[in-house]
């Protein structure tokens, strides 16, 4: 199912792992940016040790990824579209906005 969102041109995948604390805040926020640009979104875990999980010793963490052409990751041949990389940002404001209002301010 993870595989399929990755490669549909039309999905954002949403990421975050509870592996580095609690994210369910983050990842809810991120997941309505990617909803309020029309996008899907997953949450998922990684397993790959990324610079969040160093940052996520010192502050909350969240990651958004935009998906690549033929799922193809940390590799040469990964490419992502300058509109799914837009979407993804507006996504990322999104998210942003959606967990600041979360925090009442």
């Amino acid at each position: 199912p993870c595989s399929s969102l990755v490669r549909s041109p039309a999905a954002s995948v949403v990421f975050t792992s509870l592996a580095l604390g609690e994210a369910t805040g983050r990842a809810a926020a991120l997941e309505a940016g990617a909803r309020h640009v029309g996008a899907s979104a997953a949450s998922i875990p990684s397993l790959g040790g990324h610079d969040a999980s160093q940052i996520a010793a010192i502050a909350p963490v969240g990651m958004l990824f935009a998906p690549s052409r033929y799922g193809i990751s940390h590799h040469a041949d990964e490419w992502t579209s300058p509109e799914q990389c837009a979407m993804a940002t507006r996504a990322l404001l999104g998210g942003l906005v959606a967990l600041d209002a979360s925090r009442g301010r």
